[in-house]
C-alpha cells in the first residue's frame, strides 16, 4: 500500500497537534497554579501565544475587547513584564522547560 505525501503530512500534523495540546494543557495548569492566574487570564495568555489579536481573543472567549485588555494588564503586573510580547516569551519558555 502506497501512502501519499498529503496523507503523511496530515498524520504528522495530527501527531504534532496532539503532543502540542498535551504540552499546552500542562503549561495552562502551570501558569494557573504557580503564577496564581485566573482561568480567564490564562486563556488570554494561551490565545495571545497563538498569535490572536485582542479582538480575536475577545471573540474566542466571549468577552469584550476591553475585558481582554484588563486581563492583559493584570497578566503583565502579575508576571512583572511591560509588554505583551514578553508574556508570549514567558509562555514559550515555560513550554520549553516542560
Amino acid at each position: 500500500m502506497k501512502i501519499g505525501v498529503n496523507t503523511m503530512k496530515a498524520k504528522i500534523n495530527n501527531k504534532f497537534q496532539d503532543n502540542f495540546s498535551d504540552i499546552s494543557e500542562n503549561i495552562y495548569r502551570k501558569f494557573t497554579n504557580i503564577y496564581r492566574l485566573s482561568n480567564r487570564q490564562t486563556e488570554c495568555l494561551f490565545y495571545l501565544s497563538k498569535g490572536y489579536s485582542m479582538k480575536e481573543i475577545a471573540r474566542k472567549i466571549n468577552v469584550s475587547p476591553r475585558t481582554v485588555e484588563s486581563h492583559m494588564k493584570c497578566l503583565k503586573e502579575k508576571l512583572n513584564v511591560n509588554v505583551r510580547s514578553s508574556l508570549v516569551c514567558l509562555y514559550y519558555n515555560a513550554m520549553l522547560l516542560q
